[in-house]
């Protein structure tokens, strides 16, 4: 395959927002119902159950490489797909209703004499799908797994069952339960016919396809028309377009696990966890892109409820990171500029207990035996495991949340603002001052950021620890311009930078070919603007829309430069938000 081709879509959502079902399209020609079911601690996707669909051309599975993706122009999720092999042409539209508990409504145009099987199985997610949850391998799908899966689906005529699940098929074409394979055949004639599926659970329906598609169609451009951008964007059809698409993607992540009213941002793929300091970038967006209000304030309530403890840390519903509690306020405070001094003071008393055990924890470090006091203690700084003083990612991450919550807080004239803003620049300081450290003592033009604050950290570069956090330390104001030249300037000479990218990431299998995208980049696209150079601002930007986001528009969080088929976690909310605040900045 060509080397540092543009990543190739596999799956795109179909489900509407505040949803409690995910529907997903795959370029194979399968369709995939999972519920949102989610524990406070994060756990239990390897029990979750899914029903899926799946087209086949007599009993083969079409060439996922072979097909062809179609969009909407104005961003509505109603997704086309062509599939073509031996006499068989398969022109498929999918969409969803735009209810809590949403069915997906089908059309098959047919054209050809080769029989079309539909393939139904039900069965544990990370069995029937690919790599479940997050795809973490070059996209390759063998319907086999589906043949040898139990097969629990019956047909009472042209109505499938599987307990609560059904698909229901409406055509005037000649059709046959297959119980060997568990799939209905569905024999062509000799002209262009059309077939129309609903596919859901809980209540068989029919499919009346061009109402439900009216419906959801009014649905979106009632939602999208909440979008005030700036010119460059507006009067760019290809940036409109864009950002329409990103913008629906991330609304579809905003949903409603089974039986709760908790609104979860989710992170995108197939995960039901929620990630804070992701999501940072996902309320910045939103509330930059117009009123979204119904969206942000129901995740800001889960915050400083459900996920909030009394003595103010907010904690996860999924892996702990260190910063999720900074975070959390950090959010609020970006969203509370906007929203207003009301919105503020609903959970003013609980942010401020949140910044107070910020506080507490971050003076811990001083009581601990080789620690660098002032940087919060040793703990889990990411997904990787390892518990140190990750001063490039915890405390910039902390910086962060902090920067947004000390500004509403002076802005609504609160009486704990300047003890606020004296944390962070105190904290700021030793971010500062630890740095300083590294730089007097190396006169080079290159100087490289330790991960570990006393630049010990050899145990951490042999473990593979994450390596890419020069961006978010650069944009948090420690460092002087020289310095951001010559901290580039290693990135540049270890390899991590390249064609725009900044975070190649090598894994302990030798695999040298993965990026991680728009994580550093973002940070440093941010820095190039405030620096004035916006020639190496853009060029991140346009290295993002080729190696980071497909035709598409489907926002992947690593890319491979050998590989196209290799996009995990796609949508990725984070992602999607990083880029749209990048062309807000860019064309503010």
């Amino acid at each position: 395959m060509a080397a540092w081709e543009r990543p190739k879509t596999t799956r795109r959502y179909l489900h509407p927002p505040k949803a409690e079902r995910m529907f997903t399209l795959w370029s194979e020609g399968k369709l995939i119902l999972g519920e949102i079911q989610v524990a406070d601690d994060g756990s239990g996707y390897g029990t979750l159950e899914c029903a899926g669909l799946w087209l086949l051309h007599g009993d083969e599975q079409f060439d996922f490489r072979k097909s062809v993706c179609t969009i909407t122009d104005d961003g509505a999720p109603i997704h086309g797909l062509t599939l073509c092999a031996d006499d068989l042409r398969v022109e498929l539209e999918a969409l969803c209703d735009v209810d809590r508990c949403p069915t997906c409504f089908i059309r098959l145009r047919l054209t050809g004499n080769t029989p079309l099987r539909l393939l139904v199985r039900t069965g544990l997610e990370h069995e029937l799908v690919f790599c479940a949850p997050d795809v973490y391998k070059s996209y390759a799908p063998d319907v086999e797994v589906w043949k040898t899966a139990p097969k629990t689906w019956r047909a009472d005529g042209n109505v499938l069952t599987d307990g609560c699940a059904f698909v229901t098929v409406h055509t005037e074409l000649s059709t046959a339960w297959d119980n060997t394979l568990g799939a209905l055949v569905i024999t062509p004639g000799n002209q262009t016919s059309d077939v129309y599926l609903a596919f859901g659970l809980d209540g068989i329906r029919t499919c009346d396809y061009d109402t439900e598609k009216a419906r959801t169609q009014d649905f979106w451009t009632r939602e999208l028309a909440r979008l005030r951008l700036p010119e460059g964007i507006a009067n760019d059809p290809e940036r409109l377009r864009m950002t329409r698409h990103l913008t629906a993607q991330l609304l579809q992540c905003f949903c409603l696990p089974v039986g709760r009213e908790d609104m979860l941002a989710r992170q995108g793929g197939l995960q039901r966890r929620i990630w804070p300091w992701e999501s940072v970038s996902v309320i910045e967006a939103l509330t930059r892109l117009g009123d979204f209000s119904d969206y942000i304030e129901p995740v800001l309530a889960l915050y400083f409820t459900r996920m909030w403890t009394p003595d103010g840390e907010v904690r996860p519903m999924g892996i702990g990171w260190a910063c999720i509690t900074a975070s959390a306020i950090g959010s609020f405070g970006t969203y509370s500029l906007r929203a207003g001094r009301d919105f503020y003071l609903k959970y003013r008393d609980r942010a401020y207990k949140s910044f107070e055990w910020v506080r507490r924890k971050r003076a811990e470090s001083a009581g601990i035996e080789g620690c660098t006091a002032g940087l919060f203690p040793p703990m889990r700084a990411c997904d990787w495991r390892e518990e140190f003083q990750c001063w490039t990612m915890t405390d910039v991450y902390n910086l962060e949340g902090l920067r947004t919550y000390v500004k509403a807080a002076e802005a609504y004239g609160d009486p704990e603002a300047p003890a606020i803003r004296a944390e962070y620049e105190d904290y700021l300081g030793v971010l500062r001052d630890t740095f300083r450290k590294f730089s007097d003592a190396e006169s080079s033009d290159a100087l490289l950021l330790p991960l570990t604050p006393d630049g010990d950290d050899q145990a951490q570069r042999d473990g593979f620890y994450l390596d890419i956090q020069h961006g978010p330390f650069v944009e948090t104001g420690a460092v002087t311009e020289r310095d951001i030249e010559r901290v580039r300037n290693d990135v540049v000479r270890r390899g991590i930078y390249k064609n725009g990218l900044y975070g190649h990431m090598p894994y302990r299998d030798g695999n040298l070919h993965i990026w991680y995208t728009t994580f550093s980049e973002y940070y440093w696209f941010r820095t190039f603007l405030k620096l004035g150079q916006r020639a190496r601002a853009l060029e991140i930007l346009e290295a993002l829309m080729r190696y980071s986001m497909t035709t598409e528009y489907y926002m992947l969080e690593r890319y491979a430069d050998n590989d196209p088929y290799y996009v995990p976690w796609s949508p990725n909310a984070s992602g999607n938000g990083r880029l749209l605040n990048m062309l807000l900045d860019y064309y503010a």
